[in-house]
């Protein structure tokens, strides 16, 4: 969720992000490919992504039904988003893009997990990793072929990759 400037928003957004890492009135887990759970609140995904909304809310021809997980919570599955991932794009819509740690070995990975999940401020933080030079925390550009960089960084490519999902 973005950053509010005003006390009142930045209260309720610090309120929910330690609801959230206290696992207190969570209302939706996400089950990565390992099969691990991040619980989270409904509200906060659909919030920050036009992906979980759609998922949330139950429109679109792809959102089936959830699973009932172990602790009785509605549990989406994601077998092709590592647990890392997945709770690192979790851990920046309740807590922002400073949460963010990118490296050399994360970057991929994060940057298709946020392609998947509409979440934009882990996509814009990726590709501006992807632009950066020296003294980057990746070491400098990552080779352009390891992962989708030219298709999601690309203004003009990113309207058609993200903004064409069906929902």
């Amino acid at each position: 969720m973005p950053h509010g400037g005003d006390t009142e928003f930045g209260s309720a957004q610090r309120g929910l992000a330690a609801l959230w890492r206290e696992d207190q009135l969570t209302d939706v887990a996400l089950a990565s490919a390992d099969g691990r759970c991040v619980q989270a609140h409904r509200v906060a995904l659909a919030a920050v992504s036009s992906y979980f909304r759609a998922l949330c809310i139950g429109a679109g021809a792809q959102c089936a039904p959830p699973a009932v997980g172990a602790g009785g919570l509605p549990t989406y599955a994601f077998p092709d988003i590592g647990h890392d991932s997945l709770l690192a794009v979790v851990r920046v819509i309740y807590e922002g893009s400073a949460a963010l740690e990118l490296t050399a070995g994360n970057v991929c990975a994060l940057l298709e997990a946020a392609n998947y999940l509409d979440v934009d401020p882990v996509r814009e933080a990726c590709c501006q990793a992807r632009r950066c030079g020296p003294g980057c925390p990746l070491g400098g550009t990552p080779p352009r072929e390891t992962c989708a960089f030219v298709a999601v960084c690309s203004p003009s490519l990113h309207r058609r990759v993200v903004h064409e999902k069906s929902f």
